[in-house]
């Protein structure tokens, strides 16, 4: 839904933003010709679906959903008339329906409902459709559309906006209760751009149930009707600008509400006297869903040897950011605004044979940013990792160091002693741990690292100063890939479109296996994986989730302690589960694997290769897996988290505590999974975590979950304590979410 702009200006800005460079033209493509943009029907062939809303249940569910109430500031940004209330939204005979009414409630005039799936469900590339009946006349404004994931209601249109239907019911009269708009806002050099276009429909959207979708590509985006396309934008990339609309390279979340009146009307309908459709009317939500594909699932960014993130140096030696796929994921510097100039120098240096000479402008201030251009790369295992630079300069700035994650979340540390900076001439090195980004922005996101080192000004700047810096990069962090670990660097970027290439098929079943085998696996709280063999050559690795779908599985592995293949896994229907065959092994051979998974439209990372399968094709046993059926404890004591904490807790006496200490290598919120093996049911226990606590009941037999949603990294103390006689736990994981 636009903010503040009005059909006529809407398609106004469309036209003077694109007449510069790209020249489209809002467009009613209604009438277009069979066999020229026109699909006959909805079509999901090649797709699968990773997640759904059936509307199923008795009421609308929280786990998925939340709701924006009232009228928000300035009528939600458009001058809307209607006042949101979750009363307004019911579930009912498998339809969610939100009721319009006009009523006098809060001032206001007219009530609706409002749901949005933001922190619980968000969608990434694919396929994203719904079936939907609308309501229909004058000041009837329903609408299905995202918004970016890190939206915090002052950012738009920076974090991006996909409207993938709206309708202005009744502008111009019947005619605007059947057309539908498709419509794209992003920022444009601080400013605000879109791009539209309209299909008309031969009779009214509110007779019938129509499906409206999207087919969302790191490259652009298409929009439908009932399987007609009538909207195309591929503009995600402007020329030799690789970062154009990178907004809509992160996560989306849903949106679902049906407003009143407001700036989206030509003529504006400010008034309530001026909104005439009948009331109470309701827009009608059959189901919502969500597919992939292999050219949706993202592309894994493949590191070179080691355990640090190079960004800039000669002797140091790890995963050198400038090793990519193709151009798009080109790593690139830039100096902001011609605000500065970067460039070689090979006088000054402070290891290998050239370092970076930074000079000044003149405009007042100067920045530059080392960037992974639109898509950004996974670097979970980092979070605890310390950015490290060398750096030579008379200048005392002030100056301040940054990183960036997805669109648009930066964190800045101020350059001073506190972390080695010294403005004498001579070299420094500067030595920032993560720690330090993350109290200055909680919510930055390593799995969309998109600049993993920036340097400016922090105020005014000294004209023509020299700045000299070299050897940076990031440390090795808990569970980034240190060659002494069991997990080994995971980088995942879930970014581009393309599948990861491979030598061996990943769509082996298993009737064709050559070797007849009954693979043994580890059974976690969420899904089952492990190891079989298919030919005294090759073994099969995979992933079955327990009761939910995944949207798409990435299997990280090594062989031997070898360079590390990330590939995308392929869905065997016949066995429910994703599956990868690795070719070229010999007996005895050791690999071990982690994966990347989707889960309600949000991507998980097991933090590192956690799992060992030992190739084994003589043996009755087609697999050896040590994984999160063990603990990953380390010589201490303590556990390293996500991962099982322990595999059979035993019984724990009324009033007693079982407590351990946790490592949390991934900065992300937690939630814990518990299993009773105790024979009696509504077992009292209080699971606490990091200084909460939270009593629950349960069971017998029963896996229960309790989330922590808060962001955290470090040891932690963990603790379960009986409330009740014959509690008895048996298995204890701690995943991130």
């Amino acid at each position: 839904m636009k903010r503040s702009i009005s059909l006529l200006s809407y398609f106004l800005i469309v036209a003077l933003f694109f007449a510069c460079s790209f020249s489209p033209e809002a467009k009613d493509v209604s009438s277009v010709a069979t066999g020229e943009e026109v699909n006959k029907a909805f079509d999901t062939t090649g797709w699968y679906l990773a997640w759904s809303e059936e509307f199923d249940g008795t009421s609308v569910n929280t786990s998925r959903w939340s709701f924006d109430i009232g009228n928000g500031v300035g009528g939600w940004g458009n001058q809307e008339l209607q006042y949101y209330r979750q009363e307004n939204a019911r579930v009912s005979g498998g339809y969610l329906y939100i009721d319009v009414k006009r009523e006098s409630y809060n001032g206001f005039s007219f009530t609706s409902a409002k749901l949005k799936s933001q922190g619980k469900v968000q969608v990434h590339f694919g396929k994203i459709a719904a079936r939907i009946k609308l309501p229909y006349g004058k000041g009837m404004w329903p609408a299905f559309w995202m918004l970016g994931r890190d939206f915090d209601g002052n950012n738009w249109p920076a974090v991006g906006e996909i409207d993938i239907m709206e309708m202005a019911g009744g502008q111009g009269g019947d005619i605007g209760d059947r057309i539908v708009y498709c419509t794209m806002h992003w920022d444009h050099n601080g400013g605000y751009a879109s791009y539209g276009t309209r299909y008309t429909n031969s009779a009214k959207l509110s007779d019938d149930f129509h499906i409206y979708e999207i087919e969302w590509t790191p490259d652009g985006l298409i929009g439908r009707i009932d399987g007609i396309q009538y909207y195309y934008n591929d503009f995600f990339y402007n020329g030799n600008n690789g970062k154009a609309n990178n907004e809509f390279q992160f996560p989306f979340y849903l949106i679902l509400n049906v407003a009143v009146g407001g700036t989206f009307f030509d003529p504006d309908i400010l008034n309530p006297a001026d909104v005439t459709a009948p009331m109470p009317q309701s827009m009608v939500v059959d189901w919502v869903r969500y597919y992939t594909n292999s050219t949706s699932v993202p592309k894994t960014w493949k590191p070179a040897s080691g355990n640090k993130l190079i960004i800039f140096s000669e002797t140091n030696t790890g995963n050198n950011v400038f090793s990519f796929y193709d151009s798009k994921t080109a790593t690139t510097l830039d100096a902001w605004a011609n605000t500065c100039t970067v460039v070689e120098d090979t006088a000054n240096k402070s290891e290998g044979t050239k370092g970076w000479k930074v000079t000044v402008g003149s405009v007042g201030w100067m920045g530059f940013g080392v960037s992974f251009a639109a898509y950004g790369a996974n670097l979970l295992g980092y979070t605890n990792s310390t950015l490290k630079f060398d750096i030579k300069t008379t200048s005392a700035g002030p100056y301040k160091v940054g990183i960036k994650t997805g669109a648009i979340l930066e964190a800045w540390v101020k350059l001073d002693s506190s972390v080695g900076f010294v403005a004498d001439g001579q070299w420094h090195t500067v030595s920032i741990p993560m720690s330090k980004f993350f109290a200055a922005q909680k919510w930055l996101d390593f799995q969309y690292v998109t600049l993993p080192f920036m340097f400016a000004s922090d105020g005014a700047s000294q004209s023509g100063a020299v700045i000299y810096i070299d050897n940076v990069y990031w440390t090795a962090g808990t569970g980034n890939g240190s060659s002494s670990s069991s997990s080994s660097s995971s980088v995942s970027s879930s970014s581009s479109s393309s599948s990861v290439s491979s030598s061996s098929s990943s769509s082996t079943t298993s009737s064709s296996s050559s070797v007849s085998s009954s693979s043994s696996s580890s059974a976690s709280s969420l899904y089952t994986h492990g190891g079989e063999v298919v030919s005294t050559t090759s073994a099969k690795l995979y992933f079955k989730p327990n009761g939910w779908t995944a949207g798409y599985v990435i299997v990280h592995y090594t062989v031997n302690g070898g360079g590390q293949q990330n590939v995308n896994m392929t869905y065997n229907s016949s066995t429910g589960r994703w599956e990868y065959t690795i070719t070229g092994l010999s007996s005895g051979v050791t690999i071990n694997y982690g994966f990347t998974y989707q889960k309600d439209g949000i991507q998980y990372d097991t933090g590192g290769l956690i799992y060992t399968y030992t190739f084994n094709p003589s043996s009755s046993s087609s697999s050896s897996v040590s994984s999160s059926s063990s603990s990953s404890s380390s010589s201490n004591g303590v556990i390293n988290v996500p991962g099982v904490i322990s595999t059979n807790v035993g019984s724990i006496a009324n009033g007693s505590t079982k407590s351990w200490t946790v490592n949390c290598t991934v900065n992300a919120n937690y939630r814990v999974w518990i299993t009773s093996t105790s024979s009696y049911n509504s077992r009292s226990i209080t699971v606490s975590f990091n200084g909460t606590s939270v009593p629950i009941s349960i069971d017998a037999g029963q896996t229960v979950n309790v989330d922590f949603g808060w962001k955290t990294t470090g040891n932690k103390t963990f603790s379960i304590k009986a409330n009740s006689s014959n509690v008895k736990i048996g298995k204890v994981e701690m995943v991130t979410y």
